[in-house]
């Protein structure tokens, strides 16, 4: 192990780097696997249930859910460049959000922002909405901690357990259903006679489409985004990085089609974890193991079930607009039917150089 892993292992004042896990079954809600620290008889503290701390970027899903379901697409476009809350819905701080890199990147498809976890795209939109349709969406989706009313919070400022955040990605994986987190299904005496038993509560939070198409943009996280460690794995998955300031938290939620589990690594002093210990990774790998065990068992050939009421159709990735047949890194997109781009990219000429048998690109 490098000097640099070994300090994050331990961190400041001689503590122990500590992690928790839960797994939880979309469709029921049965809570299948729980690990609340790193040794039980060194802190009986669930980190899983009782902590409450900041999610960082793994808070985004649920803006961007708030966005599809009120009328954007995954192809609109927003500008990621420097952007100054006068302070309104920031608790009367104006504040400049920035990304992780520190750069800005111009015009910027919903899908691209979420993929890189774009901090000022994820502002923006949240600004778009409005701060009470993002608190709205973050307890409907399942959030129960109290939430802050600054719009800092689409970007996790506001504590949340493990148990609840990874609950919250439930109605991604479940067609748009939220079901309540149970672990106890029923308690019988020693002749069997059913003393109590528990029926979890399930309630339509978003639309199956909604549900479809943001789990086609978290499928994008791990495929080409922060979420790329996941890729190891040889299943249809779907989640998101998470990383606070100065890495203090490290999470990462995700999901198959039948489970869902997420990950949390910290200090239990909330000091930070190490420069370069982000959600992708210290947390990621947990879960990739974790998941890779589990399903491993299970029907591989089971996918995401496409709802009805959804089209495909290709895009240019760079400016969300529709694609011509022969542009080079055009992107099949998935759309509510009726929300699909009007207009098409400009078209490009190839024209062929003579001297090295290269392609110019050139806008018709």
């Amino acid at each position: 192990m490098s000097a640099g892993r070994r300090a994050a292992c331990r961190g400041g004042g001689g503590q122990f780097t500590e992690a928790a896990l839960v797994a939880i079954d979309p469709c029921n809600g049965f809570v299948k696997s729980m690990v609340g620290g790193r040794d039980f008889f060194f802190s009986k503290f669930n980190r899983a249930t009782q902590a409450r701390r900041q999610p960082g970027s793994a808070i985004k899903p649920i803006i961007y859910t708030a966005a599809i379901e009120n009328g954007f697409t995954p192809a609109d476009i927003i500008i990621d460049s420097p952007f100054v809350l006068d302070g309104s819905d920031n608790g009367g701080k104006k504040w400049k959000p920035e990304n992780f890199s520190k750069r800005f990147y111009g015009p910027t498809t919903l899908r691209t922002a979420l993929e890189e976890s774009r901090n000022v795209v994820t502002v923006k939109l949240a600004h778009q909405l409005g701060i009470d349709v993002a608190i709205s969406f973050i307890h409907k989706m399942g959030i129960t901690s109290p939430v802050t009313r600054v719009i800092s919070i689409a970007l996790g400022t506001s504590g949340v357990s493990l148990l609840e955040l990874t609950s919250s990605y439930g109605p991604l994986a479940n067609g748009g259903i939220r079901v309540e987190p149970l672990f106890i299904r029923r308690v019988t005496d020693r002749e069997g006679r059913v003393l109590e038993e528990n029926t979890a509560r399930k309630e339509m939070v978003i639309s199956p489409q909604t549900a479809y198409i943001m789990t086609s943009m978290l499928q994008g996280v791990i495929q080409r985004g922060t979420g790329q460690s996941a890729r190891v794995l040889p299943y249809p998955l779907a989640g998101k990085t998470g990383t606070t300031d100065r890495s203090v938290d490290a999470w990462f939620v995700g999901y198959s089609p039948n489970l869902v589990a997420g990950v949390w690594v910290g200090l239990d002093n909330n000091q930070s974890l190490g420069p370069e210990e982000t959600g992708s990774r210290a947390a990621c790998p947990i879960w990739v193991r974790f998941m890779g065990q589990v399903l491993s068992t299970e029907n591989r050939t089971l996918n995401f079930k496409v709802p009805d009421g959804l089209s495909f159709v290709f895009i240019d990735p760079e400016n969300g607009l529709l694609a011509e047949s022969d542009l080079p890194n055009k992107f099949l997109e998935v759309f509510k039917k009726g929300t699909e781009p009007k207009k098409f990219s400009p078209s490009w000429k190839r024209v062929k150089i003579r001297d090295n048998d290269s392609y110019l690109n050139f806008i018709e």
